[in-house]
């Protein structure tokens, strides 16, 4: 049978390995929220320095282009070249200081041309905005162009032989098989296409 003395010690090793276990669990969440803390760190850090980096670009506004997107039709008569092009390589946007605008040079492999006589097979169009890295500045395009795809152009050419859109709305993305969508929403087959040509002709 153990003595009064035993028991007693007995109850002091209890009372100390109990408290040991309380002070773990008090420990573990403070070590859980430090590593939080260093892991939020390490993920909000490198986000903020993106944000940051994006918000370096100058927004520039690009010089004002005649829309009429109320009436697309209104292209087949107001262009001077219509063509069927496929986007070779969409060059480095170039900045003006004089008068503070940037645009982009797109390389177009013609496909088909419908009206006017462009006797390349592969012309250069100059559109209005883009980025430009080493000055930090940057201008919505007035048009999509994506590398690869078709589209329905309505085009005018300066005496330098540059080419451009009517206007910002004045290219119709190749939706399907001879078959183009216009800014609207609104689809065209090839042959619906060569007859409007036709009729503005005559």
């Amino acid at each position: 049978m153990k003595t009064n003395r035993e028991f007693l010690n007995g109850v002091y090793a209890k009372a100390e390995i109990l408290e040991k276990e309380k002070n773990k669990s008090k420990k573990s969440p403070r070590m859980f929220y430090r590593f939080g803390s260093i892991a939020a760190l390490i993920i909000l850090i490198p986000t903020i320095f993106f944000w940051n980096s994006n918000r370096a670009y100058e927004e520039l506004i690009s010089p004002m282009m005649v829309r009429t997107i109320d009436d697309p039709m209104s292209y087949f008569g107001e262009a001077d070249f219509i063509v069927i092009g496929k986007t070779e390589k969409i060059n480095e946007s170039q900045y003006i200081k004089e008068g503070n605008y940037i645009y982009t040079d797109i390389d177009i492999n013609i496909m088909e041309v419908l009206k006017g006589e462009v006797n390349d097979g592969a012309i250069v169009i100059r559109v209005n905005g883009g980025k430009v890295k080493k000055e930090k500045l940057k201008s919505k395009m007035d048009s999509e162009f994506i590398k690869g795809e078709n589209s329905l152009l309505f085009l005018r050419k300066d005496e330098s032989g540059i080419y451009s859109l009517v206007s910002s709305e004045s290219q119709f993305i190749e939706s399907g098989r001879d078959l183009f969508k216009d800014k609207l929403g609104n689809e065209y087959t090839l042959d619906e296409i060569k007859n409007i040509i036709m009729e503005e002709l005559n």
